[in-house]
């Protein structure tokens, strides 16, 4: 009886092992003048697998685009304060590519507004599973704000996006959420979705999105409601907020 008990105990354990959580084990760095890592491109070209980069609550003046490619998980943390502001006229901030998972959180990102509107997006990704943003802003002065073609996963929480011709692209783009943001003064659309299997954009303010708030082509289950819709001052209600 004791030796039956015990083999059903083996069984047990060993079933749980393959339920357990893990936890990862992220490697921590800070950006900082004094610091082993004094630029966030050198911070993001560590030698470690699973990153997380603390900036500090200042402005990083960048000259050209920083790249994140072929890493396996990648946070960047900003503070109030921390904005990303490329000189460059037609290069990205970030140039994101086969990625697994990439996320930002607490960033203000910019272009120099000082010659006007370019053609580069703010943020270009590509062929990354993950791409997220939180409490994040994009402030664009471009033609994209985040360009993002052929992703699994594309996921805005609490982030305002705004000053570009057109907010989000998003191409060929497995699943789209977006929650809790501010998608405003773009001046062609907010949205623009073309080839996305499905998502949800929920408790979002749209605001003086040129002509489209919301432009769909091509795309599959996407849930969209309890938005707020406005333009120049006043309130509306698209004919169809949900597909």
């Amino acid at each position: 009886m004791r030796i039956k008990l015990l083999i059903i105990f083996i069984i047990s354990l060993s079933s749980l092992s393959y339920t357990r959580t893990i936890a990862i084990a992220f490697k921590k760095i800070n950006v900082s003048k004094n610091g082993e890592y004094k630029t966030i491109q050198q911070a993001i070209n560590a030698p470690y697998s699973c990153l997380k980069i603390f900036l500090e609550n200042k402005t990083y003046i960048i000259e050209k685009s920083i790249i994140i490619k072929n890493r396996h998980r990648l946070h960047i943390h900003g503070r109030k304060k921390t904005r990303i502001l490329i000189l460059e006229k037609n290069k990205p901030v970030f140039k994101i590519k086969d990625s697994y998972s990439v996320q930002f959180f607490n960033l203000n990102i910019k272009r120099s507004n000082s010659n006007g509107y370019r053609q580069a997006p703010l943020i270009h990704a590509e062929k990354n599973y993950v791409v997220s943003f939180d409490s994040c802003k994009l402030n664009g002065y471009s033609e994209i704000g985040l360009s993002a073609n052929n992703n699994d996963y594309v996921v805005f929480t609490r982030c305002k996006i705004y000053n570009s011709k057109i907010g989000v692209l998003a191409q060929k783009v497995g699943v789209f959420v977006m929650q809790h943001c501010r998608i405003y003064k773009n001046r062609q659309a907010g949205l623009k979705l073309m080839k996305v299997k499905k998502g949800n954009i929920s408790y979002c303010i749209f605001k003086d999105n040129g002509k489209n708030d919301i432009e769909k082509h091509n795309i599959g289950k996407i849930v969209i409601k309890n938005n707020e819709y406005s333009e120049n001052g006043k309130k509306y209600y698209p004919t169809s907020p949900d597909n």
